[in-house]
């Protein structure tokens, strides 16, 4: 600038300084929304693997979602902090299990036996309970023992899991 007998201003512009904050997720079957939300009130969502957005620097609390409740986010929340540099979070979601438990009663102790899922799963145990972990959804079953001697009942069925631990009673009776 030159001074040349008057006054002289200059304008200055103070741009606000921003870095790349990116979440990448992995678990989440493909094209599933989920979404970050910051503490200050801000909230970003995908479909894709990867959300990206801008921060000025400074130290922020986030909380991850999805639309699909079948799936958890870890970690489920936390900080990260902006500091002069881009950051990058990354969230693994997991499908959440319940547990199934079968519960015989009748068979001699120590007898195996068996429940065989249609979808190919098969659990078997010599104790009173078979247990094991299920997802979200509705299971056919069949029971069968290597003692021929007893008939479960009921030999078959169905049993649906729907946020909650399930359990399912067998009697065997001495054919």
């Amino acid at each position: 600038f030159t001074v040349n007998g008057a006054n002289v201003s200059v304008a200055i512009t103070f741009n606000l300084v921003t870095y790349t904050v990116t979440f990448t997720e992995s678990g989440l079957p493909s094209g599933t929304q989920w979404y970050v939300n910051l503490s200050n009130g801000q909230s970003f969502s995908g479909t894709g693997t990867t959300i990206t957005f801008s921060e000025p620097n400074g130290t922020y609390t986030y909380t991850i979602a999805t639309v699909n409740k079948n799936y958890a986010p870890k970690p489920s929340s936390g900080t990260f902090t902006v500091n002069g540099a881009n950051v990058n979070v990354a969230i693994t979601f997991t499908l959440k299990t319940y547990t199934v438990t079968f519960t015989e009663s009748g068979l001699p102790s120590g007898t195996q036996w068996y429940v065989n899922l249609s979808n190919g799963q098969s659990f078997s145990g010599t104790g009173s309970t078979i247990t094991f972990s299920e997802p979200n959804g509705t299971y056919t079953y069949t029971i069968a023992t290597v003692n021929k001697n007893y008939a479960p009942k009921p030999s078959s069925g169905t049993f649906t899991v729907n946020g909650a631990n399930v359990s399912v009673a067998i009697t065997f009776n001495l054919v």
